[in-house]
């Protein structure tokens, strides 16, 4: 875990390294949960709070719950 990248808890991310080959080649896993501050004066989620702020790697790949509710 990369808490050295990010320190939100609800942003996880993970870098896997597949040395299988001759070179290794690192893809980096991010993970994140768009929840809403509990701050009282800010309306911001989680992607708008911390993920411009991550410099992804050239291999990235994001997974996100984004709290899409319907009725």
């Amino acid at each position: 875990m990369r808490s050295d990248i990010c320190t939100d808890s609800n942003i996880l991310i993970l870098d896997i390294t597949d040395k299988t080959r001759s070179f290794s080649e690192t893809i980096q896993l991010i993970n994140i949960y768009n929840k809403k501050s509990l701050k009282e004066d800010c309306n911001k989620y989680t992607v708008q709070r911390n993920l411009h702020q991550i410099v992804s790697y050239k291999n990235t790949i994001i997974c996100e719950d984004l709290n899409a509710y319907y009725s």
